[in-house]
Order: C-alpha cells, then structure tokens, then sequence
C-alpha cells in the first residue's frame, strides 16, 4: 500500500512539473446535456439509454493543469423489463452534487484532453416502476464519479462520466456541454 501511494505521488509531481504553463481565464459555466446507461445488470430487465443533464462550475488554477469545480447533475438508469409483470419499465434517477478535480493535458490548445474524479452527495428516487430491493427508493448515499473527456476549441466539452453510489443507481454518461467564460487569457498591455 505504501508503495502505491508513493508511485501516485511521484506521478503526480511528474505531471505538475511538465504542465505547461499557460494562462487561461479563471472561472468557467458549463451547462451540459447527454444520455446514460446503467451499470448493473438486474434479472429480468434490459438496460437502456436513459437521460443526463446539468451544470458545473469551474475555478482554474492558476498557471497549473489543474481546475477545480461544483456540479449539479441529474441522470436516470433507465431499464426496460422482459415481461415481467404489470409494470415492465423502471427508471432510478440520481441527482447529485459534486465536487470535481480534473487534470487538464494540453490546457488552453484547440484540443485539450482531461481526466478527473469527483466526490458525490447523492439523492435517489425510483421514478417509474417498481424494484424489490431493500431501502433502494428515496435515499441519500455517497458517490464517487471518475470521468475522462475532451475539450474543442477552448469551449465545447465531451465527456464520459461514472456515477457509482447505490447499485441499481449506476451509471455511465456521455455528455456534451459548452463552457461560458473558457478560453485563454488575453493579457493587458499597459500602452
């Protein structure tokens, strides 16, 4: 264990001190829009594509490949039932509130790849259908969210996002987003 934590630490060192340095503005709105699929498979239903919305705000660290951000998100795992009875499908939403942390490769180019991980306060609720599973409707838990992504042009955003907190909650996201306020920072003269 110790090693590991001392490997992840050398990375991260590694990283920050090859980052480049370039300037680009400190506050980002990223309203969002996508589509998820669950993660669990339960007997006797089909996952299927379900919906994924949102915003995040991010705070760019300065000089550093590194942002910080807060995200209100709302997603569903959507499963379709195999006949199962009188209700077939059965829809779990999430809405959740996120703090995230994301490296950003190649900050402020036309293409800049980024990685990240988020700590989640999760809300469930079973919104269509209906599931025997103990205390899996109207709770609250923790989540943890990884995710992985692209930005275009400074401003358009695709990422893939896992939601993981209560099993039947699940997910996997794809979403597209555009960031109000990114871009790189034009600096001033004095002249």
């Amino acid at each position: 264990m110790k090693r590991i934590v001392i490997s992840i630490l050398i990375c991260g060192v590694a990283l920050l001190c090859n980052a480049q340095r370039v300037k680009v503005k400190n506050f980002e709105l990223e309203p969002f829009i996508g589509a998820t699929v669950a993660t669990s498979n339960l007997s006797n239903y089909n996952n299927v594509i379900g919906p994924a919305l949102g915003f995040e705000f991010r705070w760019n660290l300065k000089e550093l490949p590194l942002d910080i951000g807060a995200q209100l998100y709302i997603g569903s795992a959507v499963y379709n039932g195999k006949n199962i009875g009188y209700d077939d499908d059965l829809s779990c939403r999430t809405f959740a509130s996120t703090a995230f942390i994301d490296y950003n490769f190649k900050k402020g180019t036309k293409i800049s790849p980024f990685i990240g991980l988020g700590l989640s306060a999760n809300t469930y609720n079973i919104v269509e259908g209906d599931y025997d599973y103990s205390n899996s409707d109207d709770n609250n838990g923790i989540g943890i969210c990884p995710r992985v992504g692209i930005v275009f042009l400074n401003h358009l955003r695709a990422t893939l996002t896992g939601h993981f907190g209560s099993k039947i909650y699940n997910t996997i996201g794809f979403t597209i987003g555009y960031s109000f306020g990114a871009g790189k920072k034009i600096s001033q003269s004095r002249y």
